[in-house]
């Protein structure tokens, strides 16, 4: 039984791999490590490879229905932000309300982002149409870093799909940024 036990510790404390040097710590928004293009397509690796991820939960504590998502990651001028939204029904009123340290921000299935940062939003569906079936919608977006190094990021989402019964999701996290270099 002991040298079962001291070999499954062994195994534990194998050399790191490649994908440790990517995967983020819990408690952090990493680097992108590539220069970041805002146009909500989400294609580059970072977004991908790199990111703190988030997955909306409801009140209930479980996985938040329709699904959203949050991305991070932060360079020395900014915060880059990806927002992730399933929706069957997109309307122009449909948002993410996201705080970013001391920064407020909603940003719109319709593409407006209050205050406004440097920002893209790409829809698969049909704005305002409620006949059809959508699919998602995506936010990317810039903000300014300031003087921030630590932060408590806030992200939530409520929609109405079809069936008319208001679901609300949110994520929320203290995070440390890079240092500025």
């Amino acid at each position: 039984m002991a040298r079962w036990l001291l070999s499954l510790l062994l195994a534990c404390q194998s050399p790191s791999s490649k994908l440790d040097a990517i995967v983020p710590r819990p408690d952090e928004v990493p680097l992108p490590g590539t220069a970041m293009k805002i146009d909500a397509e989400l294609d580059e690796p970072a977004w991908n490879l790199r990111a703190q991820r988030g997955v909306f939960v409801g009140p209930d504590g479980k996985l938040a229905r329709p699904y959203s998502e949050i991305r991070l990651l932060a360079d020395a001028a900014n915060v880059y932000v990806a927002l992730y939204a399933a929706d069957e029904d997109i309307e122009a009123d449909d948002h993410f309300d996201v705080a970013i340290g001391d920064v407020v921000l909603r940003a719109s299935a319709d593409g407006a982002v209050a205050p406004p940062v440097k920002s893209a939003i790409d829809r698969d569906g049909t704005l305002g149409k409620p006949d059809d079936d959508d699919e998602e919608w995506v936010v990317e977006l810039a903000v300014p870093r300031g003087e921030m190094q630590r932060i408590v990021v806030k992200a939530s989402r409520c929609d109405t799909p079809k069936d008319r019964a208001q679901r609300c999701g949110s994520w929320t996290r203290e995070l440390s940024l890079p240092p500025r270099r």
